[in-house]
């Protein structure tokens, strides 16, 4: 925003977009803290996932590249989720 390149929608699918979003994700993060505290914490490690979630779906959907650094973070986060797992048991 400060290097002026924010732009504004400049037409209502954009505009309906950006309110979609904030409704979305507002009701996302009070939908995810009301429930959080009734999980069990090994169960909490999965949302972890969620970087690698967005990698994927960035690969896909945008084409965007993926570099090795990422997927050594990527497997990191898996392998740890899976120990976390595998601990509980």
């Amino acid at each position: 925003g400060a290097a002026g390149a924010l732009r504004l929608p400049v037409d209502a699918t954009g505009a309906a977009g950006i309110v979609s979003l904030t409704i979305f994700y507002c009701v996302a993060m009070i939908s995810l803290f009301a429930v959080l505290p009734r999980v069990p914490a090994a169960a909490t490690a999965a949302l972890n996932f969620e970087p690698i979630a967005l990698l994927g779906l960035a690969w896909v959907v945008l084409d965007q590249h993926v570099a090795p650094l990422q997927l050594v973070g990527a497997f990191l986060t898996v392998g740890a989720i899976a120990w976390l797992g595998a601990m509980k048991k």
